[in-house]
Protein backbone atom coordinates (compact mmCIF):
# COMPACT_ATOMS: atom_id res chain seq x y z
CA UNK A 1 0.00 0.00 0.00
CA UNK A 2 3.06 2.11 1.03
CA UNK A 3 4.35 2.05 -2.63
CA UNK A 4 1.40 2.20 -4.45
CA UNK A 5 0.51 5.76 -2.22
CA UNK A 6 3.71 7.14 -3.22
CA UNK A 7 3.59 6.05 -6.89
CA UNK A 8 0.27 8.07 -6.82
CA UNK A 9 2.05 11.06 -5.28
CA UNK A 10 4.30 11.26 -7.67
CA UNK A 11 2.25 10.51 -10.49
CA UNK A 12 -0.66 12.85 -9.50
CA UNK A 13 1.81 15.44 -7.67
CA UNK A 14 5.01 15.73 -8.33
CA UNK A 15 5.66 14.63 -12.05
CA UNK A 16 3.20 17.00 -13.51
CA UNK A 17 4.75 20.05 -11.65
CA UNK A 18 8.36 18.85 -12.79
CA UNK A 19 8.25 16.38 -15.70
CA UNK A 20 11.02 14.66 -16.71
CA UNK A 21 13.76 16.31 -14.30
CA UNK A 22 16.94 14.85 -13.77
CA UNK A 23 17.07 13.90 -10.05
CA UNK A 24 20.22 15.76 -9.28
CA UNK A 25 18.71 19.16 -10.21
CA UNK A 26 16.14 19.25 -7.95
CA UNK A 27 17.08 22.19 -5.58
CA UNK A 28 15.17 23.19 -2.01
CA UNK A 29 13.57 26.04 -3.65
CA UNK A 30 12.18 23.27 -6.16
CA UNK A 31 10.65 21.82 -3.61
CA UNK A 32 8.84 24.65 -2.07
CA UNK A 33 8.00 26.05 -5.07
CA UNK A 34 6.20 22.67 -5.64
CA UNK A 35 4.14 22.71 -2.29
CA UNK A 36 3.71 26.77 -2.90
CA UNK A 37 1.75 25.83 -6.29
CA UNK A 38 -0.03 22.99 -4.91
CA UNK A 39 -0.95 25.71 -2.03
CA UNK A 40 -2.72 28.08 -4.12
CA UNK A 41 -4.74 25.36 -6.27
CA UNK A 42 -6.02 24.31 -2.54
CA UNK A 43 -4.62 20.88 -2.18
CA UNK A 44 -5.04 20.12 1.31
CA UNK A 45 -3.23 19.84 4.15
CA UNK A 46 -3.36 16.65 4.28
CA UNK A 47 -1.78 16.07 0.08
CA UNK A 48 0.56 18.83 1.03
CA UNK A 49 2.20 16.71 4.05
CA UNK A 50 1.79 13.52 1.92
CA UNK A 51 3.81 15.06 -0.82
CA UNK A 52 6.61 16.37 1.81
CA UNK A 53 6.94 13.16 3.28
CA UNK A 54 6.82 11.02 -0.31
CA UNK A 55 9.74 13.32 -1.64
CA UNK A 56 12.08 13.31 2.00
CA UNK A 57 11.82 10.01 1.69
CA UNK A 58 13.09 8.86 -1.78
CA UNK A 59 15.16 12.18 -2.03
CA UNK A 60 16.93 11.22 1.18
CA UNK A 61 17.45 7.82 0.06
CA UNK A 62 18.75 9.19 -3.40
CA UNK A 63 21.10 11.07 -1.08
CA UNK A 64 22.32 7.56 0.93
CA UNK A 65 23.00 6.14 -2.73
CA UNK A 66 24.81 8.90 -3.74
CA UNK A 67 22.82 9.91 -6.06
CA UNK A 68 22.22 13.76 -4.86
CA UNK A 69 24.70 15.28 -2.64
CA UNK A 70 22.15 15.68 0.13
CA UNK A 71 18.37 15.43 0.31
CA UNK A 72 17.00 19.26 -0.32
CA UNK A 73 13.41 18.30 1.34
CA UNK A 74 15.30 18.81 4.49
CA UNK A 75 15.89 22.65 3.86
CA UNK A 76 12.56 23.37 3.62
CA UNK A 77 9.44 24.00 6.32
CA UNK A 78 7.34 20.70 6.84
CA UNK A 79 3.59 21.87 5.57
CA UNK A 80 1.28 22.23 8.77
CA UNK A 81 -1.70 19.85 8.99
CA UNK A 82 -4.72 21.41 9.83
CA UNK A 83 -6.75 19.37 12.14
CA UNK A 84 -10.32 18.92 11.94
CA UNK A 85 -12.98 18.12 14.17
CA UNK A 86 -14.04 14.06 13.83
CA UNK A 87 -17.87 14.12 13.24
CA UNK A 88 -19.59 11.68 14.60
CA UNK A 89 -23.97 10.54 14.93
CA UNK A 90 -25.44 11.20 17.56
CA UNK A 91 -26.81 8.30 20.16
CA UNK A 92 -30.30 9.83 18.08
CA UNK A 93 -28.97 10.01 14.67
CA UNK A 94 -27.70 6.25 15.37
CA UNK A 95 -30.85 4.82 16.31
CA UNK A 96 -32.36 6.56 13.63
CA UNK A 97 -29.79 5.20 11.41
CA UNK A 98 -30.23 1.81 12.56
CA UNK A 99 -33.89 1.14 12.75
CA UNK A 100 -33.63 2.19 8.67
CA UNK A 101 -31.13 -0.31 8.15
CA UNK A 102 -33.21 -3.23 10.15
CA UNK A 103 -34.00 -5.36 6.97
CA UNK A 104 -30.76 -4.53 5.31
CA UNK A 105 -29.17 -7.80 4.74
CA UNK A 106 -25.84 -6.11 6.16
CA UNK A 107 -27.81 -5.06 9.79
CA UNK A 108 -25.35 -6.84 11.67
CA UNK A 109 -22.76 -5.28 10.12
CA UNK A 110 -24.27 -1.60 10.51
CA UNK A 111 -25.00 -2.92 13.98
CA UNK A 112 -21.42 -4.07 15.27
CA UNK A 113 -19.86 -0.37 13.79
CA UNK A 114 -22.40 1.59 15.30
CA UNK A 115 -21.87 -0.22 18.96
CA UNK A 116 -17.83 -0.56 18.89
CA UNK A 117 -16.62 1.85 16.61
CA UNK A 118 -14.90 -1.10 15.19
CA UNK A 119 -12.75 -0.24 11.48
CA UNK A 120 -14.05 -1.50 8.37
CA UNK A 121 -11.00 -3.78 7.46
CA UNK A 122 -11.79 -4.93 11.77
CA UNK A 123 -15.35 -5.54 10.61
CA UNK A 124 -14.95 -7.41 7.54
CA UNK A 125 -12.19 -9.72 8.73
CA UNK A 126 -14.16 -11.21 11.84
CA UNK A 127 -14.53 -14.63 11.67
CA UNK A 128 -16.96 -17.03 14.01
CA UNK A 129 -13.77 -17.97 15.63
CA UNK A 130 -13.51 -14.09 17.14
CA UNK A 131 -17.11 -14.30 18.68
CA UNK A 132 -17.20 -15.29 22.30
CA UNK A 133 -21.45 -15.58 22.72
CA UNK A 134 -21.38 -16.31 26.33
CA UNK A 135 -19.24 -12.88 27.76
CA UNK A 136 -20.65 -11.03 24.25
CA UNK A 137 -17.48 -9.99 23.62
CA UNK A 138 -15.56 -9.73 19.77
CA UNK A 139 -12.16 -10.28 19.49
CA UNK A 140 -10.39 -8.42 16.63
CA UNK A 141 -7.47 -10.83 15.12
CA UNK A 142 -6.98 -9.12 11.97
CA UNK A 143 -7.82 -6.57 9.62
CA UNK A 144 -8.64 -7.12 5.77
CA UNK A 145 -7.34 -4.73 3.23
CA UNK A 146 -7.41 -4.52 -1.09
CA UNK A 147 -4.06 -3.92 -2.74
CA UNK A 148 -4.67 -4.05 -6.39
CA UNK A 149 -8.11 -5.71 -6.41
CA UNK A 150 -6.99 -8.31 -4.34
CA UNK A 151 -7.95 -9.01 -0.58
CA UNK A 152 -5.22 -10.26 2.56
CA UNK A 153 -5.87 -10.30 6.20
CA UNK A 154 -3.25 -8.85 8.03
CA UNK A 155 -2.75 -7.64 12.08
CA UNK A 156 -4.88 -5.21 13.14
CA UNK A 157 -3.36 -1.19 13.59
CA UNK A 158 -3.67 -1.80 17.53
CA UNK A 159 -2.77 -5.31 17.99
CA UNK A 160 -5.49 -7.59 19.38
CA UNK A 161 -8.55 -5.73 20.18
CA UNK A 162 -11.45 -6.48 22.21
CA UNK A 163 -15.14 -5.01 22.14
CA UNK A 164 -18.16 -6.18 24.36
CA UNK A 165 -20.98 -6.10 21.63
CA UNK A 166 -24.32 -5.58 24.14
Amino acid sequence: NTILRYESVLRNHVQPFWGRRKINKITSLDVQSLLTKHQENDASSHTLQRIYKVLHTCLGYAARMSCVSQNPVTNVSKPKVEKSEMLFLTEKQAKLFLEQAKNDRLYALYFLAVRTGMRQGELLALKWSDVDFDTRQLTVRHSLEEIKGKCRLKAPKNNKREYVAV
